[in-house]
C-alpha cells in the first residue's frame, strides 16, 4: 500500500515485506517514480495535512573563523578592509560558527555594544547576546548563542581559548525554543574526537547543530558526531528534522558511508580551505517528510581583494533551498 507519514510530505511505498520512500528510490537509482507506481497499482496516496515547515525554509551559513581576530582586527566588527561575521549575519537566517574566539572577547564586546546574559550549559560558560549590526545605513537585529567548548588545561590564558562554538540568528525569521550544548566524552581510554555540538531547538520542530571535528586523524569522529546529533534529537519532543553545520575536518567521501535513511549532504563545488582543493565545511540534515535539497555555495569570490576576503583559513559556505 501507499501511505503518507504522520508528519506529511514523503510518500511511502510498501510491497510485501519491503518498503522504500521517494528519497530511497532516488538514492538507489530506481527509475520508477512513486506517483507512477501509485497509478499502476491503482491505490490511493495519502499526505498528512498541515506539515511542519521543513528546515530548507531557512538560509544557513557555516564558517570556521579561526579565532575572533585577524591581523589584529576583530571579525565581529563591521569593517571596510575585510569581511567578517556581520557580513554573513545580515544575509542569512542562521549562521553556525566554529573557532569563534575566546569567551573574554564576547564579554569585552558585551561591555561596550552587546546586551549579553551569562549562562552555563553542561558546565561550560555560555552567553546569549543581542547584537545590532549597523551596515549600509541599516540596522539589523541579531542574537548570538555562544558556548566555551574548548577543553584546555587549567591556567590556559583566555587568548588561547578560541576553539568555541556559536550561532548568530535573525530573530524575525528564526524562533528559538531552547538551546543547549552536547559535550564530547574524553578520557585516557576514550575520545569522541570533536568539540561537542551546540544545539538550537526551533519552534517549528527543526533542531540545528554547530560542530567541529578534530583535525587529526582525518575523519576519525564523523560517525560519533552524527550519532551525537541523532541521539540528542531523539531525546527532544515535537521535533521533525535536524541540521548539522560543521567543520568536519574531513572530505565528504569519509562521511557518506555513515549516512542513514533520510540523511543527506549539501556540499559546495569549490574548496573551503585556502591553498588546498579540500572541502571540509558542509551540511548534513535529516528530514524524512521533505525530500527537498540545499544548494551549497562558497560565499567568497574566486580571487578576492583584501576587502572581499573573509579573514580565516576557511571560506564560509551558504545553503539555500532549491
Amino acid at each position: 500500500m501507499l501511505t503518507g507519514p504522520p508528519t506529511g510530505g514523503t510518500v511511502r511505498a510498501t510491497i510485501g515485506p519491503l518498503s522504500w520512500d521517494g528519497e530511497m528510490f532516488r538514492r538507489k537509482g530506481f527509475p520508477v517514480a512513486i506517483s507512477a507506481m501509485a497509478a499502476v497499482v491503482g491505490l490511493v496516496v495519502a499526505l498528512a495535512p498541515n506539515a511542519i515547515a521543513a528546515p530548507v525554509s531557512y538560509k544557513f551559513a557555516t564558517w570556521n573563523m579561526q579565532g575572533a581576530t585577524a591581523s589584529g582586527a576583530s571579525l565581529w566588527q563591521v569593517r571596510v578592509d575585510q569581511l567578517g561575521v556581520a557580513d554573513l549575519a545580515v544575509t542569512n537566517d542562521i549562521v553556525a560558527l566554529q573557532e569563534a574566539g575566546a569567551t573574554k572577547v564576547i564579554d569585552d564586546r558585551a561591555g561596550t555594544s552587546w546586551g549579553c546574559v551569562k549562562q552555563v550549559k553542561m558546565l561550560r560558560l555560555a552567553r546569549v547576546c543581542e547584537w545590532t549590526i549597523s551596515k549600509g545605513g541599516k540596522n539589523y537585529k541579531r542574537v548570538l548563542y555562544f558556548v566555551e567548548a574548548d577543553d584546555l588545561a587549567t591556567g590556559t590564558g583566555p587568548a588561547a581559548r578560541k576553539a568555541n562554538l556559536a550561532f548568530v540568528i535573525n530573530p524575525t525569521k528564526v524562533e528559538v525554543r531552547s538551546w543547549n550544548y552536547i559535550p564530547p566524552v574524553r578520557s585516557s581510554t576514550y575520545h569522541d574526537g570533536d568539540r561537542g555540538l551546540l544545539q538550537l531547538v526551533l519552534n517549528d520542530g527543526t533542531v540545528v547543530y554547530s560542530g567541529h571535528a578534530d583535525a587529526r586523524p582525518e575523519g576519525i569522529n564523523i560517525a560519533t558526531m552524527l550519532l551525537k546529533a541523532r541521539e540528542a534529537t531523539e531525546r527532544l519532543k515535537n521535533v521533525n528534522a535536524w541540521v548539522l553545520l560543521a567543520d568536519f575536518n574531513a572530505t565528504p567521501n569519509y562521511l557518506r558511508p555513515h549516512l542513514r535513511e533520510h540523511e543527506r549532504l549539501a556540499i559546495p563545488g569549490n574548496y573551503t580551505i585556502r591553498g588546498t582543493q579540500r572541502v571540509v565545511d558542509y551540511l548534513v540534515w535529516w528530514d524524512e517528510a521533505h525530500p527537498n535539497r540545499f544548494a551549497a555555495t562558497v560565499v567568497e569570490v574566486a580571487s578576492p581583494t583584501p576587502a572581499q576576503k573573509y579573514a580565516s583559513d576557511h571560506r564560509p559556505v551558504r545553503f539555500v533551498k532549491v
